[in-house]
C-alpha cells in the first residue's frame, strides 16, 4: 500500500492542532467538557499520524539522525523525557493525597462538619457507599483501611451524594 500524504498530512496536521489546543487548555486549568478525554485518547490518533507520516517520509526522517543540529535537538528531548520520570519530592505521592488521609484519619464527626451534614445523614451516605460505621469517633481509615483510593471513593461518595 502507498501512503498518501494528501491525506496523512491534514491528518497529522488536525491531530497536532487538537492535542495542542486541549494540551494548553488543560496546562492553564481552562479545560471543560470533555476537553480532558479528547486529549488523552484523541492522541492516539496523533500517535499513528505520526507514524504514517514518518514512514511517508522516512528519507528526511533518517536524515535528522545524521546532522549534530538533529542529533543535540532529539537528544535534547530525549534528556528531558528522561528527566520527566524522575520523582519530584521524597515519597512523589500526588498533592491531593494529604488532604484524604487527613480527612481519612479525622474522627467521622469531623468528617460530618467538613461535609456540611449532621452526623445521621453521614451514616446515610457511607451506608449507601457501602461502609458501615458504629460511631462517630471510628475514622473513615478505621473503616476502610490504608487504602488512600477507597477512602477517595467514599469521600467522594460523602460529598458529591445527589449532585
Amino acid at each position: 500500500m502507498k501512503l498518501n500524504r494528501d491525506w496523512i498530512t491534514p491528518l497529522t496536521i488536525g491531530s497536532f492542532i487538537l492535542v495542542a489546543i486541549t494540551g494548553v487548555l488543560m496546562f492553564f486549568h481552562f479545560d471543560t467538557g470533555w476537553n480532558k478525554q479528547a486529549h488523552e485518547w484523541l492522541s492516539w490518533i496523533f500517535l499513528g499520524a505520526i507514524g504514517l507520516h514518518i514512514i511517508a517520509n522516512v528519507k528526511p526522517f533518517k536524515k535528522a539522525f545524521s546532522t549534530t543540529k538533529g542529533l543535540s535537538l532529539i537528544g535534547v528531548f530525549a534528556l528531558i523525557l528522561a528527566a520527566s520520570f524522575l520523582p519530584i519530592r521524597a515519597g512523589g505521592e500526588p498533592p491531593f493525597v494529604a488532604p484524604i488521609r487527613a480527612l481519612g484519619n479525622a474522627p467521622l464527626a469531623t468528617v460530618a462538619e467538613v461535609a456540611h451534614v449532621n452526623p445521621e445523614e453521614l451514616r446515610h451516605r457511607l451506608q449507601e457507599a457501602g461502609v458501615t460505621m458504629t460511631s462517630d469517633r471510628q475514622s473513615l481509615k478505621d473503616l476502610v483501611g490504608e487504602d488512600v483510593k477507597k477512602q477517595a471513593q467514599v469521600l467522594n461518595a460523602v460529598f458529591t451524594h445527589n449532585r
